[in-house]
């Protein structure tokens, strides 16, 4: 017997159609999520209005929409294409828990747009970040993007090791995006997210 590598895609996910899916609540504690799936919430509540994720036909990376950061919720859903994003915003679109047992090779790919204020205060900043863990409100592997300097679509693929210990081998993982605001200042748009991807290879039984 001999054992092959099987490619296996985790999360494959375009913003096109109905989104987030009508099952998805606007508000999910992290004890809440007991299935792979989406949730939105506006992490103050109603404070400055309520922003939350959600798919919209502005400047799409690919097919006809993308991801805005703060295009949904009761006052997000009114905002036009291009429209400066709130103070004080604090979105999070959460995708999990999924499992991350005996897959290797794992890699995270994402495209992404961020215009943010940023007052070049090194402790203050609006910022749109992506990460993985085990505690949806917290991940222990992220990455975050703030400029106004380059208001175009890039893709960056992170490739996950045993480094990443709060990912790799996990009976339990969420991927997570927040975009925040404070009140120094805002600007267009704020974030955009298109065409995220996680994949890996898991062992498997060949032929003898």
């Amino acid at each position: 017997i001999f054992t092959t590598e099987n490619w296996t895609t985790l999360l494959s996910e375009g913003f096109e159609g109905t989104w987030p899916p009508a099952t998805s609540p606007e508000w999910k504690g992290p004890s809440a999520a007991t299935t792979a799936d989406w949730s939105v919430l506006d992490y103050n509540g109603p404070t400055g209005g309520l922003y939350l994720p959600a798919s919209r036909d502005c400047n799409p990376h690919s097919g006809s929409k993308s991801l805005w950061m703060v295009g949904g919720g009761y006052d997000g859903s009114g905002l036009g294409c291009g429209a400066s994003y709130p103070s004080n915003a604090d979105a999070w679109a959460i995708y999990g828990p999924f499992s991350t047992l005996g897959v290797t090779n794992l890699k995270l790919t994402y495209s992404y747009y961020v215009n943010a204020y940023n007052s070049f205060d090194p402790v203050t900043y609006d910022s749109f970040c992506i990460g993985l863990g085990t505690d949806p409100h917290s991940p222990s592997d992220y990455d975050c993007y703030s400029s106004t300097s380059f208001p175009w679509w890039d893709t960056y693929t992170k490739e996950l090791d045993s480094f990443n210990t709060g990912v790799v081998n996990q009976a339990s993982v969420y991927l997570s995006l927040n975009f925040y605001s404070d009140a120094s200042g805002v600007a267009a748009v704020g974030a955009l997210v298109d065409d995220i991807s996680i994949t890996g290879t898991a062992a498997g039984q060949g032929g003898t």
